[in-house]
């Protein structure tokens, strides 16, 4: 049997997330890197392309994200609008893409853009996705296929 108190977790100055001394490249996988997230802004793009952005408070093994003061972004052109949806939880499978995020430099970026209304948003956004829908789910032109199967299989008396 192994004996594990050779091994003690500690932090190296030169990295951001704990490793265990002895096992090289051995850091915490998964969700439990999440740990350096813990009470910082973070952008969350679902699976189904909606962008989240709050405060995450709690995560389990797996990812299921529990954020605060959280809002979602939309983004059309030049112009952009947050929908406010207090304490927010997403489960962990709709989860695409997470990463912090830099206030400065969103900050930057938000002022290229002008604030539009939540509703006339909202309303474009529909409309797009309709006529996406739409275009995806049309049937395309029937096309007639003709076989001649005497040219290739010839019967021999």
């Amino acid at each position: 049997m192994n004996d594990l108190s050779q091994w003690s977790i500690s932090k190296d100055s030169n990295l951001e997330s704990p490793w265990i001394e002895g096992i090289p490249g051995c850091g915490i996988p998964g969700a439990g890197s999440l740990v350096e997230h813990i009470d910082r802004q973070i952008l969350v793009l679902q699976r189904d392309g909606r962008y989240i952005i709050g405060f995450l408070r709690s995560y389990d093994q797996y990812a299921n994200l529990v954020l605060e003061n959280t809002f979602e972004r939309f983004v059309l052109n030049d112009s952009y609008c947050d929908e406010p949806l207090g304490v927010f939880i997403i489960r962990g499978e709709n989860v695409a893409l997470l990463g912090e995020v830099d206030g400065e430099k969103e900050s930057q970026w938000l002022s290229r853009l002008h604030s539009a209304s939540l509703e006339e948003t909202k309303k474009t956004i529909r409309e797009r996705r309709r006529s996406t829908r739409a275009l995806l789910h049309s049937q395309p032109e029937r096309v007639e296929w003709t076989f001649y199967d005497d040219v290739f299989f010839e019967e021999k008396d």
